[in-house]
């Protein structure tokens, strides 16, 4: 289901906050225990994680897209369990003829870069990947997901929000306690400058690299003296538009959706109107461009956004330092 993030994860606690610590509690104990009886499946390929301590989004797909484009390799297949779709799976994502309600809308943003495989058992997914040629995986989410051994682990986070109010799910945004996640981790990625409090005292061990998003330049040229209205249904919606807004584009208005929100021909046709009487733009999202009904997609465009490492050369021979004795153990 859609879901919006609640404001109040990234506020220090309040009332409401303290009334839902008792129900996160056992949301944390029913995450350890998990983890702690997991089967963690060693399929004979690396598995990469990319993932967030926090629910609500938080740059997984864009980060495990610009890694795989890092690595360079076409032997290195995505994994993810295809939040909002409804095929089970295995099954490999084809852009052409899959819609986001059986795949989900992620999955047909990584298959644009590489195969991509579907799978609510990841075992199962990441099995189909190696059978199918797969030497690694890229799994988008699954950091708590005990199903698979993974070679490698590295936690996204963003460097303004950080792990929220510190409070577990339903209480704040934490899937899981930080201290039990960050001992799982071998790097961080924050995405912007690590300022939140919580990102001040990590240990010293993990590796952090830092990125910023960045709009692909094609996408922007194509809004030049355009005035737009913005649609983006993601974790942190406002995100989009001020990112546009930094780039010098004028936006509007903003139409805010919550993340994986269905966009049905009724809204569209209503913001459309409103397009035609103010003469401006509809822009969204990639992630939500592929969720448009395909009739409307000519008329809406959309700015893809990519992430720029700041060590690309650092963290590449990171991974690669995890994953190449196994690639090299199992031939």
């Amino acid at each position: 289901m859609p879901h919006a993030t609640p404001d109040f994860w990234y506020r220090s606690p309040g009332l409401l906050a303290r009334l839902l610590a008792p129900v996160g509690c056992l949301y944390g104990a029913a995450t350890a225990y998990r983890l702690r009886h997991g089967a963690y499946q060693d399929i004979g390929i690396p598995v990469l994680c990319i993932g967030n301590l926090t629910a609500g989004g938080g740059g997984k797909t864009p980060t495990a897209l610009a890694i795989h484009k890092l690595l360079g390799r076409e032997n290195i297949h995505f994994l993810s369990r295809g939040y909002g779709g409804s095929l089970p799976g295995p099954v490999q994502v084809a852009p052409a003829s899959h819609a986001p309600t059986e795949v989900g809308d992620e999955p047909l943003l990584l298959a644009a870069a590489g195969p991509c495989w579907v799978a609510k058992d990841r075992a199962a997914g990441a099995e189909a990947a190696k059978a199918a040629g797969a030497q690694a995986i890229i799994m988008d989410d699954g950091f708590q997901n005990p199903a698979l051994r993974k070679a490698m682990s590295i936690l996204v986070v963003k460097g303004e929000l950080g792990f929220g109010n510190g409070q577990m799910i339903p209480a704040g945004p934490l899937r899981e306690r930080v201290a039990a996640g960050l001992a799982r981790t071998d790097a961080i990625i924050c995405i912007g400058e690590p300022t939140h409090d919580s990102l001040q005292s990590l240990p010293a061990g993990i590796p952090v690299f830092t990125c910023s998003y960045r709009p692909l330049a094609d996408d922007l040229a194509a809004l030049t003296g355009q005035s737009c209205i913005t649609i983006a249904g993601i974790a942190q919606p406002d995100s989009f538009p001020t990112l546009l807004t930094n780039h010098g584009i004028t936006v509007v208005e903003r139409i805010s959706l919550p993340d994986h929100a269905p966009i049905t021909d009724a809204m569209l046709t209503d913001w459309a109107g409103k397009t035609e009487r103010q003469g401006v733009q509809l822009v969204t999202t990639a992630k939500d461009w592929v969720r448009l009904p395909t009739v409307w997609r000519s008329r809406i465009r959309q700015v893809r956004i990519k992430l720029d490492l700041a060590e690309p050369a650092q963290l590449k021979s990171l991974i690669d330092s995890k994953i190449a004795p196994l690639e090299a153990a199992d031939v």
